[in-house]
C-alpha cells in the first residue's frame, strides 16, 4: 500500500522492450532497495528487479497488462517521474489509501492560475468509474494524492496548491497530458460490498 505522498522525483536512465513488455530503469536516491520491494513509479505499483548500483540506477520489469493500461509505453530517457516507497506498518498516512494498481488514465483539459494556486480539470472518466469520482473524496493522479473538488459529467478538478508544485511535476501538465488515475480504494471497496449485498438480497 502507498499513501499519495510522494517520496521523490526520479529520471527515466533507460526503457527498452523485454520479455514482451518492458524493462524500465530509473536513476533515482532511494536508499537500499530490496529486489522484490514495491515501488510506486507515477502512482503503478511495480518490482524492483535490480537493486541500486554504484550509479543510483534501479530496474523494474513492466508487465504488458500495466503497459496496456499506463503511458509508460511512451516513457523516454530523462524524463521526470514520480516515486514512492510502500508504506510501513507505524507510518503517518498523510494522504489516503493507494493500492498502485491504476485504473487508467485521464486527460487535463484545462488549467488555470488562481494566485499562487493551480486548478485542473480532468476529463475521460469511464461511465463505470464515475461514482467514485466526489466531491471533497480523494484521487490519486502519478501517483500523488489530491482531493476533488468539483465533479462533472465526465471528469473533476482539484487544486494544486505550491508546495505540490514544488515537489512534483504537477507544473508542467499542461492541456492533453495523459496521466494515471486510480480512484479511491474505500469508495470502491464500498461499492463493491454494496453490489454484493443487492446481488444476495435481490
Amino acid at each position: 500500500m502507498f499513501t499519495g505522498i510522494v517520496d521523490h522525483t526520479a529520471r527515466v536512465h533507460s526503457i527498452e522492450k523485454h520479455a514482451g513488455g518492458l524493462r524500465l530503469v530509473l536513476e533515482t536516491s532511494i536508499q537500499d532497495p530490496d529486489v522484490g520491494e514495491s515501488i510506486a513509479v507515477d502512482g503503478v505499483c511495480l518490482t524492483v528487479t535490480d537493486p541500486v548500483n554504484d550509479a543510483g540506477l534501479v530496474s523494474f520489469d513492466v508487465s504488458p497488462e500495466t503497459v496496456s493500461l499506463t503511458t509508460m509505453g511512451g516513457y523516454h530517457r530523462g524524463q521526470g517521474v514520480h516515486v514512492e516507497r510502500a508504506l510501513r506498518v507505524g507510518d503517518r498516512l498523510g494522504g489516503h489509501w493507494v493500492t498502485g494498481h491504476v485504473d487508467g488514465c485521464v486527460t487535463l483539459s484545462d488549467r488555470s492560475k488562481e494566485g499562487a494556486y493551480v486548478r485542473l480539470r480532468f476529463s475521460g472518466v469511464p461511465e463505470s468509474c464515475r461514482r467514485f469520482c466526489v466531491a471533497k473524496g480523494s484521487i490519486a493522479l502519478a501517483g500523488i494524492s489530491f482531493t476533488i473538488n468539483t465533479v462533472s459529467n465526465d471528469g473533476f478538478t482539484i487544486m494544486c496548491i505550491p508546495h505540490t508544485q514544488a515537489i512534483t511535476h504537477c507544473s508542467n501538465w499542461h492541456p492533453d497530458y495523459c496521466c494515471h488515475v486510480e480512484y479511491d480504494y474505500l469508495l470502491k471497496g464500498a461499492s463493491y460490498r454494496e453490489e454484493a449485498v443487492c446481488q444476495t438480497v435481490c
